[in-house]
């Protein structure tokens, strides 16, 4: 996959063409009970759970959504072996869209042990404070391990 430079100076990859069964999401919490936020959320479940599996470094996909629950921005960063160095500017330009309401984000664990770190659980709510700040919600972060399971913990960090 050849790297497109992009205005800021980022490198952003090109995207491939992927073709998902939607039967393949896996049935969410029922604590999730909104069901726009339930459609974000399998939709970045996929896709993350596709895209992230079984790589050998970190990454993270960040998906942001308008308020009827369509995908308006996509991107990917990557890291390394254990950590993503994450860009909070450019994460700013898609929560100053006056049209992305949602966020949810998804990163792999090359380990293969899909429960969060401490490192984990201070992003997320970092994360969480920087969009309620600017009226986004974060409707769900969610870890991919090396097994068909993975670990989602939004709803259950509080």
């Amino acid at each position: 996959m050849r790297d497109k430079p992009h205005s800021l100076g980022l490198h952003l990859r090109q995207p491939r063409l992927l073709v998902v069964s939607m039967s393949a999401i896996a049935p969410l919490p029922p604590t999730i009970a909104d069901p726009a936020e339930r459609h974000m959320i399998g939709i970045v479940d996929i896709f993350a759970t596709e895209a992230l599996r079984a790589q050998d470094k970190e990454q993270m996909i960040v998906a942001g959504f308008n308020a009827s629950g369509t995908l308006k921005h996509w991107f990917m960063l990557d890291g390394a072996s254990d950590k993503i160095l994450f860009d909070i500017d450019y994460l700013g330009a898609v929560l100053a869209d006056p049209d992305c309401h949602y966020l949810a984000i998804a990163h792999n664990h090359p380990s293969g042990n899909p429960h969060p770190s401490r490192a984990d659980m201070r992003t997320t709510r970092h994360l969480a404070d920087l969009c309620n700040e600017t009226g986004v919600k974060l409707v769900e972060h969610i870890i991919v391990g090396s097994t068909e399971n993975h670990h989602v913990f939004c709803q259950h960090s509080g």
